[in-house]
């Protein structure tokens, strides 16, 4: 995985996610939202969104994976979603509040 998920970002797997293999990536410095993070972090966030994105997709053997930015709750900070998609699930605009479940640790897809 990406260097800068040591020094810059955080990546792991959600606790109460809406698909197996959901993963949520946050920089270790805190911004609000997407309009206040500098370019090079943003680039940076979203270069290694799409590299972890492929590898869930890989691990996991899903159809797809979405990323959405997320910024809302009682402690307002940004952060990516990273949703595999399964060929089994339904279409639509559903899918991101579909219920959520346990997570289930599974170091052999970890590693």
């Amino acid at each position: 995985m990406c260097e800068v998920f040591n020094e810059r970002f955080e990546c792991f797997l959600v606790r109460n996610p809406r698909a197996e293999g959901h993963i949520a990536i946050t920089s270790k410095k805190h911004f609000k939202d997407m309009m206040e993070i500098d370019d090079e972090t943003c680039s940076k966030i979203f270069g290694s969104a799409k590299e972890v994105m492929n590898i869930v997709k890989k691990v996991y053997s899903s159809e797809s994976v979405y990323l959405c930015t997320m910024c809302d709750g009682p402690m307002n900070y940004f952060h990516l979603q990273l949703i595999p998609r399964y060929s089994f699930e339904k279409r639509g605009s559903k899918n991101f509040v579909k219920q959520r479940f346990e997570y289930k640790e599974e170091k052999a897809k970890i590693k």
